[in-house]
């Protein structure tokens, strides 16, 4: 019973999901995903940030002993010049076979804090490459947007061009007949035939418009456009442009890149300083060697443990250098973030700007439309009775077909 019930709530979310007006978004997230899993680009920065990440196991190896093996194997001459057999050496020369078997181990106890100074640097290092993938991200899906949504404006340019054509050849075919009974002069039909041409250079300037962006959707997402719908929603866009610049502050990818590089290259300055400091470190190992001696017939065997530190007296003023150096890069990463931050301000403004300025430049232009198609309306109507002329009409439909193609 239970699974009955369960199976009829789900068949009805799923019936009121597709009759939902939001699956016309379908085609356009689709797109979206497209570009996101299979975009080269992307793809790319993931496998960069893959070669980031290990900078951490790197770094933290620095805590770790290093254990080495060896082993040695060879044979042994031996020759007196003396020329004198003995019970000892059984004759003038001896060969003899000898193996030499060693392990070492080697902990690092300090090492001037570099270590852990590494390990932070590798830490926000990571952070950085994340930032830079999410950047790379946001710049992809920005360009599967634009491609998208220029398939759909030349698509649509194209056919207000075929229209604009079709409608001006009428024209052209009616001032032909309308010539030839002599209720218009050569020159209308002369304009007629030049507005007409014009009309098929926009069709073809169009459609190369709509084959260009069609390559450039298919580089983006990897497969071709076929009959895209026009996404149902818009995203929620802050209310401020200081609401704006506060989360743009917050959380741009570039910042935040920028921001994790500074700190790793404070990270640099403490690393650089600690080759300036002792280190310490405890060193074992276990060696056993046998076929030694002149006859190769002895044995050795040895262990040894030793606490070993390295004290840095003078060294040449290289490292003193190089914390100098480290300084000044700190340094540098701490204004290439304050101006990355102002170009991300900058960046906000003028997207605010235009996103303000292209919703009026829609309502004037859709104003101008409505204007257009009545005063089109009106010049036609008068050219019946005489008062208008055919170039009058012509401008009317060419003022008319430039809005629509504007909007």
């Amino acid at each position: 019973m239970w699974n009955k019930t369960r199976f009829l709530l789900l068949t009805g979310v799923l019936s009121a999901v597709i009759a939902s007006p939001a699956l016309a978004q379908d085609a356009f997230n689709d797109a979206l995903i497209a570009a996101y899993q299979k975009n080269p680009r992307l793809e790319a920065q993931r496998e960069s940030l893959k070669a980031v990440d290990e900078s951490v196991p790197q770094a933290y190896s620095g805590f770790l002993p290093t254990v080495t093996a060896d082993f040695i194997t060879g044979g042994q001459t031996t020759e007196f010049n003396g020329g004198q057999t003995t019970e000892f050496n059984g004759g003038p020369s001896k060969d003899s076979h000898t193996e030499t078997r060693q392990l070492r181990v080697s902990q690092p106890l300090f090492r001037g804090w570099r270590t852990f100074s590494g390990v932070d640097r590798a830490k926000f290092l990571v952070k950085a490459g994340r930032a830079d993938l999410h950047d790379v991200e946001q710049q992809v899906l920005l360009d599967a947007i634009s491609a998208y949504m220029d398939v759909l404006r030349d698509r649509a340019v194209l056919a207000l061009s075929k229209k604009n054509e079709e409608v001006l050849g009428k024209q052209y075919d009616a001032s032909a007949e309308r010539f030839e009974v002599g209720e218009v002069t050569r020159t209308d039909v002369a304009q007629s035939e030049a507005r007409r041409s014009r009309s098929q250079t926009d069709t073809i300037q169009a459609r190369g418009a709509l084959a260009s962006s069609r390559a450039n959707f298919i580089r983006v997402m990897g497969y071709a456009p076929e009959n895209l719908p026009t996404p149902a929603n818009t995203p929620v866009l802050p209310d401020k442009l200081e609401e704006a610049i506060e989360i743009a502050l917050a959380s741009n990818p570039g910042i935040i890149s920028a921001r994790n590089r500074q700190l790793s290259s404070e990270e640099d300055s403490d690393i650089s300083f600690g080759q300036l400091l002792p280190e310490l470190s405890l060193e074992a190992s276990m060696s056993e060697q046998e076929g030694l001696g002149s006859a190769g017939n002895a044995d050795l065997n040895e262990d040894q443990i030793t606490l070993n530190a390295r004290i840095p007296l003078y060294q040449a003023g290289a490292e003193y250098s190089r914390v100098r150096e480290s300084k000044k890069r700190a340094s540098q990463r701490k204004y290439e973030l304050q101006d990355r931050e102002r170009e991300v301000r900058e960046a906000v403004t003028q997207a605010w700007e235009n996103w303000q300025t292209s919703n009026a430049t829609i309502k004037s232009t859709q104003d101008s439309i409505r204007a257009a198609e009545i005063a089109l309306d009106g010049v036609r109507q008068e050219q019946l009775y005489g008062a208008r002329t055919v170039l009058d009409v012509l401008d009317a439909e060419q003022e008319l077909f430039v809005s629509r193609v504007n909007l």
